[in-house]
């Protein structure tokens, strides 16, 4: 980044105070500032930004972006109508200044996981920037963009929704020339009330397009079947055999991957069905940039995970399944499906899928077909929505624990050497925790 304080202020909407200068790095923590930087004032949930200003004040060469006037202030402001927004157009400033492919990245399920395998992917091919984590929202995204330099070739940006117009709102940031569409699943169904209304949601990242842009979508997907797009489109897939990327001879974590009359063999590194969509995604998005297909295969069997997500590991004896990033549906599916593929006994620790409204009920207690599919040995259901599961289990050992305090001394109990363990939930049921708790007192 490099821009003057004019620059941003024009784009902005916001009037300077004090003389220009250039600014390089824009920082929404205190502590980040240094020479050069521009300090965006947020008012969070816990502090506000400009609380920071005076103590920021004595240090040479920076400027502050905010909402209000800076008394006596020795470094130049620029006072803007909101903070947050102002962020986002200095974002969309910076990335102007770039020759850059943008590709975005949204869907209910598996968004995070998808944009790190196309950055994997693609690694092979160009320098590639990409949104660390889930930065996903209205301040995550235009932090991600602002890291984006001149020497990079593409940035690759999830984008999260939790309403309508936000996906949109990104957009006018980022404005992708290849957009990518995972899956429409039930995640935010209390928020927007249908799948129908979700996959127009979701849509507004095809909106975005410009004309020669290219979407990239589950061919699968029974939501994303019903789109008719007027832009250039790949579709990747499993069963449709009409998608244009296609995995055949599935075993395990390898697969063939077809594209027009070519067949590459492909060895994943991470295990799971929903992960051999990710790569075809990824396949697909750098397809669509021109990028050699042996160089892409080459990246996508590369890529290793993030360590929340599906993370298995040896422990004790006993053969852990980290899944404790977050949990809905079709994730609680997937998990179950990798699962399967080891052996030993099953222990299925599952703690409350959020954010699902009315359906919440249904989805929990349709969890019941995939225990019994498993074969799971004991689920232990924690949290007010997961009694809906106990209650579905039947004949299976199962325990319904009210906290992750009873859940940890049912694990203890019923936990043997040899055991393969799923630990999965919303994040904000704490399942993480639960993990390390266990881990702590298993001493066998």
């Amino acid at each position: 980044m490099k821009l003057t304080l004019k620059q941003i202020a024009d784009k902005t909407g916001g009037v300077l105070h004090g003389p220009d200068m250039t600014v390089t790095r824009l920082v929404t923590d205190s502590r980040q500032v240094e020479t050069g930087c521009i300090f965006a004032a947020i008012k969070g949930a816990r502090a506000d930004g400009f609380d920071f200003i005076a103590e920021l004040d004595v240090m040479p060469g920076i400027a502050y972006l905010t909402d209000r006037p800076v008394l006596d202030a020795v470094n130049p402001y620029i006072i803007v109508p909101d903070v947050l927004r102002a962020v986002g157009d200095i974002a969309a400033l910076h990335l102007d200044t770039l020759h850059v492919k943008k590709i975005a990245v949204t869907g209910s399920v598996g968004k995070t996981t998808t944009k790190d395998f196309i950055a994997s992917a693609l690694a092979q091919c160009m320098r590639v920037q990409y949104s660390k984590g889930n930065h996903n929202n209205e301040l995550g995204l235009p932090l991600s963009v602002l890291e984006t330099s001149e020497s990079d070739d593409a940035v690759v940006l999830e984008m999260g929704m939790r309403g309508f117009g936000q996906i949109k709102y990104l957009c006018q940031i980022a404005r992708p020339d290849v957009a990518v569409i995972t899956n429409i699943g039930i995640s935010h169904i209390e928020l927007l009330g249908s799948r129908e209304n979700i996959l127009k949601a979701k849509s507004e990242i095809i909106d975005a397009l410009a004309y020669d842009g290219v979407a990239v979508i589950n061919g699968d997907d029974d939501m994303l079947q019903t789109l008719s797009l007027d832009k250039k489109t790949f579709r990747f897939g499993i069963e449709n055999k009409s998608c244009d990327i296609l995995a055949r001879n599935i075993v395990n974590n390898t697969f063939d991957l077809v594209y027009a009359d070519q067949v590459r063999h492909v060895e994943l590194s991470v295990c799971g069905r929903h992960n051999i969509y990710n790569a075809l995604a990824a396949a697909a998005v750098g397809i669509a940039l021109g990028c050699d297909i042996d160089r892409l295969i080459c990246g996508i069997e590369s890529f290793s995970g993030d360590g929340k997500r599906q993370n298995i590991y040896e422990y004790k004896g006993l053969r852990i399944f980290d899944d404790t990033y977050n949990a809905s549906p079709a994730s609680m599916s997937a998990a179950m499906q990798v699962m399967s593929g080891y052996e030993g006994r099953k222990v299925l620790a599952l703690a409350d899928m959020l954010e699902l409204g009315s359906y919440s009920k249904q989805a929990h207690r349709q969890l019941a077909h995939d225990i019994k599919k498993l074969g799971a040995n004991e689920v232990i259901c924690i949290g007010t929505e997961m009694k809906h599961l106990f209650n579905e289990l039947g004949d299976i050992s199962a325990h319904y624990c009210t906290d992750n305090s009873e859940a940890l001394d049912v694990l203890v109990k019923c936990v043997r050497p040899g055991d393969n363990i799923l630990f999965k939930g919303s994040q904000s049921m704490n399942v993480a925790g639960l993990l390390d708790d266990f881990k702590g007192v298993w001493n066998k």
